[in-house]
């Protein structure tokens, strides 16, 4: 997918390890249910696994995946920050250092990383991402790629936004006349249904799919404006129109609620 230099600018901020990070506390510190903790409900990580995990970012679900996997698996978080993937080497134990290969690469070509890492195809028993497949450029090259490296009994974890995923963020911001970019919304909303769920049905026999809506309590404007200034879609010549809007808000509301609707795919059984 060719990107245009809006696109190039939204992907550049949602690879910044220090507002992903800051994205994720507003959620994560308000957030009803907790992400995580459904994500590795749903899906079972064997000990002694092999992973490759795309989109690591700062870890939020690698340190998880290692400590599933134990000592006798092996996890590669692949990111393409490097400001991200230090965060996340600061976080790893000792004891599972040996276990987690970090590596820095473009997504798409990450066969060739792994190369370099002097191990083949097929060698892995979860490929793993959240949050962060739409970040391809070629998508369908990408996918065919990853699962030549699944093991034959392996399977394939893809988290994602659909459906009406920040709906009210969008609503209330576009009320202060925020501009949110088509992009932004299409991978919020379609991408997951439209690109992804397709392709895993096509060439897996079993596609299992989970969903949940999970609810984002802000008790006060500041919580607001800071999620906003670390989204893709900030626009601090905007900011005093939505702090106003946010005053009002909250003279009527005791908070700001906003919804995160999550969607996994889990593929297994790969067709020939």
């Amino acid at each position: 997918m060719r990107r245009n230099m809006n696109d190039k600018m939204i992907l550049k901020k949602a690879r910044n390890a220090k507002m992903l990070e800051e994205r994720l506390a507003k959620n994560i510190n308000f957030q009803k249910i907790d992400l995580v903790e459904w994500i590795f409900d749903k899906t079972e990580i064997m000990e002694g696994s092999n992973i490759l995990e795309f989109c690591c970012g700062v870890g939020t679900q690698t340190l998880h995946l290692a400590n599933l996997a134990g000592v006798n698996g092996h996890i590669f978080a692949l990111d393409v920050s490097r400001e991200a993937l230090e965060k996340l080497s600061g976080k790893i134990e000792p004891g599972l250092r040996k276990s987690v290969t970090i590596i820095e690469s473009e997504m798409d070509v990450f066969h060739i990383a792994l190369k370099n890492e002097h191990i083949s195809p097929p060698y892995f028993d979860l490929i793993f991402c959240s949050y962060g497949l739409y970040y391809s450029n070629n998508l369908k090259e990408l996918l065919k790629e990853a699962k030549s490296w699944l093991k034959p009994t392996g399977k394939f974890v893809v988290i994602g936004p659909f459906g009406p995923n920040n709906n009210q963020v969008y609503d209330f911001l576009e009320k202060g006349e925020v501009i949110i970019p088509d992009s932004v919304k299409y991978v919020s909303s379609e991408f997951m249904h439209s690109k992804a769920i397709p392709w895993f049905s096509k060439h897996f026999e079993t596609v299992n799919i989970s969903t949940v809506v999970n609810e984002v309590r802000w008790e006060a404007p500041g919580e607001f404006i800071t999620y906003w200034k670390n989204s893709t879609f900030y626009d601090p010549k905007k900011k005093r129109i939505i702090e106003e809007l946010l005053d009002e808000h909250f003279k009527n509301f005791p908070s700001f609620i906003n919804e995160k609707w999550v969607i996994m795919i889990e593929a297994k059984n790969m067709r020939s």
